[in-house]
């Protein structure tokens, strides 16, 4: 049976071979049988994402492979881009922004390794009232002799009930998440940072109010590829969550990091222009954005919308009061 546990060593994951830092959460798969992620992974040397048409670039990846890709960026790796080698030279750049341009792109390559592995921790928004969702059983911790994680200490002291399992809960309907996140380059990292950290602890409430999400979130540019015609738009998004899938919110918090635009966003946008076999340059295009900040819902389509403005200063009251709105018209 397979168990949650710390690693205490770094490992290969059994599943997609991606490497397992020491401490991270893993799934034990038994007596010399190795671990695997937690989280949903996929083997695979190139990632999967779906092309939409052939009349546009739109581009969608799993944050799962992107979590990946971005681990082998990281490392100076660039063997999955292969239809178009100039994009070699633009990877190189941005692993080169990554390195020495924190104070840019939001974060160091090992703090956003560690996010990846361990998650981006914050708490929920302030004032958001979980009540006006419908009411729910709290889940509660249990100590038994069969459950979801091994306490090794509480094993090796011989006690019979060495593991604890949470009990499971209900969740709420669906909601349908559909973020924007797109900054030109002399937008400040303070202004992205906490438009991503705002992200995160939205995204967070959801969670703690057991909202079950579909969550995507998309870098729309303009003339990303420099043989289109001039204004050509392509879309990038990121499939964070899947509808009903049962992942924990450490698991895909990372895209949400104060480095998730300009690190694992940018991955991915280098990821598509190779799906494409386009070349992208260094400037990976023009954000294509609203006029500003905003979050909105879609009742229709049950769809909670929020999109950024490419300009300097967050307005992170104005943006949680809307969200607040927005809960409330949900509940009814």
């Amino acid at each position: 049976m397979q168990k949650i546990i710390a690693s205490r060593f770094p490992a290969k994951c059994k599943k997609c071979g991606g490497s397992i830092a020491a401490g991270e959460r893993v799934y034990w798969l038994g007596n010399k049988q190795g671990v695997r992620h937690i989280h949903e992974c996929v083997k695979s040397e190139m990632p999967t994402p779906s092309k939409v048409s052939s009349d546009d670039y739109s581009f969608t990846m799993k944050f799962t492979e992107l979590r990946e890709t971005y681990k082998r960026f990281a490392t100076g790796d660039f063997s999955q881009l292969k239809r178009e080698s100039r994009n070699l030279r633009t990877a190189e750049g941005v692993l080169s922004s990554w390195k020495d341009m924190e104070r840019w792109t939001g974060c160091t390559i090992p703090e956003m390794s560690d996010w990846l592995d361990r998650g981006f921790i914050v708490d929920g928004l302030a004032g958001v009232d979980s009540s006006l969702f419908p009411a729910k059983p709290r889940r509660k911790l249990q100590y038994s002799e069969d459950g979801d994680e091994l306490l090794l200490d509480l094993a090796w002291s011989g006690v019979d009930e060495h593991f604890i399992e949470w009990e499971k809960r209900d969740r709420n309907p669906g909601l349908k998440v559909e973020i924007e996140c797109a900054f030109s380059a002399s937008v400040d990292i303070e202004t992205v940072s906490k438009y991503q950290v705002w992200l995160a602890r939205m995204l967070q409430s959801l969670d703690e109010a057991a909202i079950d999400c579909e969550i995507d979130i998309t870098y729309r540019g303009r003339s990303c590829y420099p043989d289109d015609p001039y204004g050509k738009v392509s879309s990038h998004k990121v499939r964070v969550k899947e509808s009903g899938e049962a992942s924990d919110f450490a698991a895909w918090s990372a895209m949400f990091s104060p480095g998730g635009f300009r690190g694992l966003t940018f991955a991915a946008i280098l990821t598509a222009a190779d799906f494409h076999g386009k070349y992208v340059d260094s400037g990976l295009g023009t954000p294509v954005t609203e006029s500003d900040f905003n979050v909105s819902y879609d009742p229709d389509s049950n769809t909670l919308r929020v999109v950024n403005g490419n300009r300097a200063g967050f307005p992170e009251f104005e943006m949680t009061e809307k969200f607040k709105a927005v809960l409330d018209s949900i509940s009814g």
